[in-house]
């Protein structure tokens, strides 16, 4: 019993520093901001490891070792909410950012086209993981939901990333166009005073 138990313990350990951990630096990243909840959820996970490590009872520590694993489920799944919600935010920051950008110009139209499908997919299994919630009876009837959420998510994130380049290479030719513009519109209207002046010298 006690070897297998063990082997629980490191697996606890290795999903908080191999899933959590890397979650929690995401949202940080994202957010710059560690929500509260998945902070509780780490709280009571190591609340109840101490209290396997302070007992001989093997009843109190299997109890414990059960409920530890149940809130790093739960810290899990909060994660995953949160990140959806962090990239979802991120997208909209973006596109409000590159709100006067012709996006079509990126990789031949491709870009943006796949961007706005991508999307389109996530929030639709956001929402589909959110309907199965509410009848849902207990976390793992939405956990995969939630991770397809998430994974389609970090597709738009990634896009995005793995675009940054010609993104700012879109932006930056649009930019000297417009300086153009300017130069051409502001010689345009000091010739025209001139001419006007001329014309009454």
């Amino acid at each position: 019993m006690q070897k297998e138990n063990d082997s629980r313990l490191s697996a606890i350990y290795e999903t908080y520093l191999s899933v959590i951990s890397p979650f929690i630096i995401q949202l940080e990243a994202l957010d710059g901001e560690f929500p509260v909840e998945i902070l509780n959820e780490i709280r009571s996970i190591f609340t109840h490891l101490a209290r396997c490590n302070s007992t001989e009872k093997e009843q109190i520590y299997e109890e414990n070792i059960i409920k530890a694993e149940r809130h790093v489920r739960r810290a899990v799944l909060d994660c995953l909410k949160y990140l959806c919600v962090a990239y979802d935010e991120y997208f909209r920051r973006f596109t409000k950012l590159n709100r006067n950008v012709d996006l079509s110009f990126v990789d031949n139209g491709h870009f943006i086209q796949k961007l706005n499908s991508l999307h389109n997919n996530a929030v639709h299994n956001k929402t589909e993981a959110q309907k199965k919630e509410l009848v849902a009876e207990n976390i793992e009837d939405v956990f995969g939901d939630y991770e397809k959420a998430y994974n389609s998510y970090a597709e738009v994130y990634n896009l995005i990333q793995e675009s940054t380049e010609s993104i700012d290479f879109v932006k930056h030719k649009a930019a000297t166009k417009e300086t153009i513009n300017t130069i051409f519109g502001i010689v345009g209207v000091v010739s025209l005073i001139l001419t006007i002046i001329f014309q009454f010298v």
